[in-house]
């Protein structure tokens, strides 16, 4: 009998070991079959916001975004896990309520110190850089009520009336000049800052042109001319 009780009890370690294996060879047991399972519901959740976020701020829906702001907790997944998906659905709130502000009070003026920007009515100011020609030039991105002014070395004047289109790809706005003309990529540090950039964009373009600047009385002396045209 005591034979048997010390056979049984190393056929028992013996399968654990055995179950033990099995279970790393199939992804970890238990606890890792959960980790799959957190990772599958975290992709669809990425995929229905992704979906679900050009509708919701075509429809001006918030209602849609902030059930999906509340989904993680339901579907029992940590923010850390969709943490990307978070920043963007805050963004596109952010968006939908400065586009009702914009549609009632108007664009806002930002003030400014920057001499390049001259007369303009700046509307929009964020930290970016320019990813668009590999250089990733970090500067301070100015929408204006004449041009998008990036403000680097060199810096980058591109005036409304050659601006086609206008798009958000996550925190890049991009900035399509002229048909087939170049494509600016100016990505901001948050997607915010890029769904916000997207209403002003909008809101300054629907608007009548820009009156050129005044030009300067023709009795200026040398020294109001720009040396660039003296």
């Amino acid at each position: 009998m005591p034979g048997r009780g010390i056979l049984g009890e190393g056929t028992s370690v013996a399968l654990g070991w055995l179950k033990g294996v099995t279970d790393r060879l199939r992804g970890g047991g238990e606890p890792a079959r959960a980790q799959r399972e957190a990772h599958k519901r975290a992709r669809a959740f990425a995929l229905e916001v992704h979906q679900a976020i050009p509708r919701a701020l075509q429809d001006g829906n918030r209602a849609a975004l902030e059930a999906l702001v509340q989904k993680p907790a339901e579907l029992a997944l940590a923010e850390e896990d969709v943490e990307l998906e978070l920043e963007a659905l805050h963004g596109a709130l952010d968006a939908l309520t400065l586009r009702e502000t914009v549609g009632r009070d108007g664009l806002p003026v930002v003030a400014h110190q920057h001499k390049a920007i001259g007369e303009d009515r700046c509307h929009f100011v964020a930290s970016a850089f320019l990813a668009s020609d590999g250089s990733d030039r970090t500067g301070r991105l100015f929408l204006t009520d004449r041009r998008v002014l990036f403000m680097s070395t060199p810096m980058v004047s591109v005036s409304w009336g050659s601006v086609v289109s206008v798009d958000v790809q996550e925190r890049d706005l991009l900035i399509d000049a002229n048909r087939g003309g170049p494509r600016y990529r100016f990505r901001c540090n948050s997607f915010s800052d890029a769904r916000c950039a997207q209403v002003i964009a909008a809101a300054i373009k629907s608007q009548p042109a820009a009156a050129p600047p005044a030009r300067r009385d023709s009795s200026a002396t040398a020294a109001d001319v720009p040396p660039e045209s003296r």
